[in-house]
Order: C-alpha cells, then structure tokens, then sequence
C-alpha cells in the first residue's frame, strides 16, 4: 500500500521558528507529557497549556503588549473549539 501526502503552502514556512538545544527543548516536552496524561485521564490541563504559552512568549521574547494581543486573539478560537 502506498500512502501519499501532500502539503499545501499558506505561509507557515514563513513563521521564524526558533533552534533552540535539547536542554532548552525539555520544559516543552515535559509539559507536553503532563497534558497528555492528564488528559487521557480526563483531568484539566489549562495551568500546563497556560505554562507552555509563558515559554513560547518567553522564546519568542515578546512584550507584555504583545502578549496581550496574542491572547486576545487566541480567547476567539478557544471559544469555538
């Protein structure tokens, strides 16, 4: 069998995406893990998602104006899914 993928451009490849080491990867990761098993047990998981949202900003060095709009253009989309 065969598969085959196909991936369509809207610009994300245009996104800076940071490099950062392994060392600095593992906060993520570790984050990542906890929601994953707590939402397998059903558990809320927004103070982790919440934790992963301070470390993106964080990488991304934005300011606390910029995290505002960021947020406020995120509550929109949280609400619909």
């Amino acid at each position: 069998m065969v598969v085959s993928l196909s991936i369509f451009s809207n610009g994300v490849e245009k996104l800076p995406i940071p490099q950062i080491s392994k060392p600095e990867q593992q906060p993520f990761i570790d984050l990542v893990d906890k929601i994953l098993a707590a939402k397998k047990a059903g558990q809320d998981t927004r103070a982790w998602e919440q934790q992963i949202d301070t470390l993106v900003y964080a990488l991304y060095d934005l300011t606390p104006e910029e995290i505002a709009i960021v947020e406020s253009q995120a509550k929109p989309a949280a609400a619909n899914g």
